[in-house]
């Protein structure tokens, strides 16, 4: 039995890879999920359920030692990008009480998390990127703006005219302006090696999608994809999971930008397509030769609510 430990078990995120190494039968595992609150929905789908303090608390590393020493964990899963940024800071701690990580350096996911420098990367590779706006010459609306370093999609939007861009430079100084790229929507899911070699690479249209989140979706063969995100992964050296995101323009695919982490909303969809990511990760972890699985295109998701109820406990 191997145990495992998922933070932030109240994400989307965290419940998916609970969900799929659930799914799996290759690796007996006990896992124990921690969160800030108690409420969590992933602590009441585990085998064991710890309280932790918020990652920019001071003792949260000390904690998460512990709660690994306490129910002998072999591996860890950070899942929120700030707490994969404050896990990769200490990796080596982890690493030295036998405890499994599969992360970028810390340099490597500080790019991923600044927008500005990654666009700047990726053009550096001749792969097409959004004309992004230092300053008021030559706009022209449509823009998109939204968080530099922010995960998720919380303040962004679309910039239609004089007034719309007056505000949003007013009210959101550090965000990102950029020309608003129409086409259809890709996310690729993504497992890189030690070497940053790509393991998992699941392109999948994003059919519609809720708060940044995708809730329909469909697997692509596109290799196409396979060869940016295999260039791009290479040049920054990702290890680990992560999802690019890509805007079809006509015959091009624009990059639009890069998340060192799980997906939150189609990561199930390339499980059920023949990559079951958290698995994988978990064999790296454990020293495992792992072989490149086959990803079926075509597998549609359509994602809906599932309730988890807890009942009042006894004193």
């Amino acid at each position: 039995m191997t145990s495992v430990l998922v933070t932030s078990a109240g994400t989307a995120s965290a419940i998916n890879v609970i969900k799929a190494l659930r799914l799996q039968q290759e690796h007996a595992v006990r896992l124990v999920a921690v969160d800030a609150d108690e409420t969590a929905p992933g602590l009441y789908l585990a085998d064991a359920r710890e309280i932790v303090p918020r990652c920019s608390h001071p003792d949260y590393i000390p904690t998460l030692l512990r709660l690994c020493e306490r129910h002998r964990i072999r591996a860890l899963f950070p899942i929120y990008s700030a707490e994969i940024a404050v896990v990769a800071d200490h990796a080596d701690q982890f690493g030295r009480c036998g405890i499994g990580l599969l992360l970028a350096k810390p340099d490597t996911l500080r790019l991923c998390n600044d927008k500005r420098r990654m666009y700047g990367v990726v053009a550096a590779l001749g792969i097409s990127a959004p004309r992004t706006l230092d300053d008021e010459s030559g706009i022209r609306f449509p823009l998109f703006a939204k968080p530099n370093t922010a995960s998720g999609t919380e303040g962004a939007g679309q910039i239609n005219d004089a007034t719309d861009w007056a505000y949003f430079k007013a009210k959101h100084p550090d965000f990102v302006f950029q020309e608003f790229v129409h086409g259809k929507e890709y996310t690729v899911d993504i497992l890189c090696d030690a070497a940053s070699h790509l393991v998992v690479c699941s392109p999948r249209l994003r059919l519609a999608t809720k708060a940044g989140q995708s809730v329909k979706g469909r697997t692509v063969s596109e290799p196409r994809l396979t060869d940016l995100c295999a260039r791009i992964c290479q040049a920054i050296g990702m290890v680990g999971p992560c999802n690019i995101q890509f805007i079809q323009r006509e015959e091009e695919f624009v990059f639009i930008e890069m998340n060192p982490r799980y997906a939150a909303g189609g990561l199930m969809l390339t499980v059920h397509a023949g990559a079951n990511t958290p698995l994988l990760v978990l064999r790296l972890m454990l020293g495992e030769n792992v072989v490149p699985p086959t990803v079926r295109s075509g597998i549609t998701m359509l994602r809906y609510w599932e309730e988890t109820f807890i009942a009042a406990e006894t004193k």
